[in-house]
């Protein structure tokens, strides 16, 4: 999930979905059975309103929420500064962790196995989205913060390098956890993330 500063566009939210979120949702109903797909839907949810009451919190206004492959991304116009655009990245992981930690004891206290299940997804889905890594909301964080020290072009590079190091070393990470343990999942995320910034790094 990231947070796009717009400072212009028109006014009025739109809700846009790209092709490549299409074929992603299609693999994920393909390989996951209902169970899964509505306690990651709820997870997601609740990281979404995350950013969403953080923007509105600051006054920014949303203009559109569009689906990618890269993620969700959510365009707003308005001049929140460097604190702002930090808390709004921030708000989505942190109110994720809120539900996985509320989640986990409505679990315990009912043995209900769903809330289980959208509690580990909230709480992984949390932790990996504050990875240093554009376009996670970890990248965002470490680019404003740059941004704030050095200026957007050294930050812009200094983050995409950043960015490249560590998804490789996160993919190379899935590739000994693809080999030794037969668990793709790091594997995908690492090899998602790299194909991310080479693509950027093409474009600069």
């Amino acid at each position: 999930c990231r947070a796009d500063g717009d400072p212009g566009g028109r006014s009025g939210m739109r809700l846009k979905i790209e092709p490549g979120a299409v074929v992603a949702a299609s693999l994920v109903y393909f390989f996951s059975d209902w169970t899964e797909i509505t306690a990651t839907a709820a997870a997601i949810a609740v990281h979404e309103l995350g950013h969403l009451a953080a923007l509105r919190a600051f006054r920014l206004n949303v203009c559109s929420i569009r689906a990618e492959l890269s993620g969700m991304c959510i365009s707003y116009r308005g001049e929140g500064g460097t604190a702002a655009n930090i808390i709004a990245a921030a708000a989505g992981p942190l109110m994720g962790l809120l539900y996985a930690l509320t989640a986990s004891r409505v679990n315990a206290a009912t043995g209900e196995a769903w809330f289980a299940l959208s509690s580990g997804i909230s709480c992984i889905l949390s932790l990996f989205n504050l990875l240093p890594i554009m376009p996670l909301d970890g990248g965002r964080i470490l680019s404003e913060i740059l941004t704030a020290i050095c200026g957007e072009t050294r930050a812009a590079r200094a983050s995409l390098a950043a960015g490249t190091v560590l998804s490789a070393v996160l993919f190379a990470w899935g590739v000994w956890c693809l080999a030794v343990r037969r668990d793709i999942t790091v594997y995908a995320a690492g090899a998602w993330l790299l194909v991310l910034q080479l693509k950027d790094l093409s474009q600069a």
